[in-house]
């Protein structure tokens, strides 16, 4: 797994991801809100014509996403 997501106040890794892309675009691809509640995971698309995904997880669990948004573009 090459893409980390730590807590700041134990240092220990609560998820892990793999992100098959650009290196410099795995930071930007994982977003939270201002109160840490939510987090929002750009799922790369791994083949040509895959359905673009967002994952939304809650309240720092990230075992699995509360929702997931699809979309073609």
């Amino acid at each position: 797994m090459n893409l980390q997501v730590l807590n700041a106040s134990t240092g220990k890794t609560v998820a892990k991801f793999e992100w098959k892309k650009n290196p410099k675009d795995g930071v930007k691809s994982i977003k939270f809100t201002n109160d840490e509640k939510y987090c929002a995971r750009l799922v790369p698309q791994l083949a040509q014509g895959q359905i673009n995904s967002i994952e939304i997880f809650e309240n720092a669990d990230f075992s699995k996403p509360t929702k997931v948004i699809k979309s073609v573009f």
